[in-house]
């Protein structure tokens, strides 16, 4: 799944979801135009199993955007530290997401 989001202040706006299992030529594709479509000007990707090579790729290539990340615990632990961000009101989804 790649996820875009956009920050304002302390504010954090999903702009983009994408959720498909995709061959490693064709998610380095998808990364490039998530990129290009958002002007992204900085990307975080896990640096963990493909995100590794990925990210490596991606910079060689002149793509120096990409911040690599190294995720502490599972996705629900990730999740729940999350908790207060999102109770308080401060992530802000599109009516119309999927």
């Amino acid at each position: 799944m790649i996820v875009g989001s956009g920050l304002y202040g302390q504010h954090v706006y999903l702009l983009d979801v994408f959720r498909k299992r995709l061959e490693y030529p064709d998610l380095k594709r998808e990364v490039r135009r998530l990129q290009q479509t958002w002007g992204a000007r900085t990307i975080l990707m896990e640096d963990q199993a493909s995100g590794t090579q990925l990210i490596q790729e991606l910079n060689r290539d002149g793509h120096g955007i990409i911040t690599p990340c190294k995720p502490v615990g599972d996705k629900v632990m990730r999740l729940h530290a999350q908790t207060a961000t999102i109770e308080a009101g401060r992530v802000h989804i599109p009516a119309d997401a999927p």
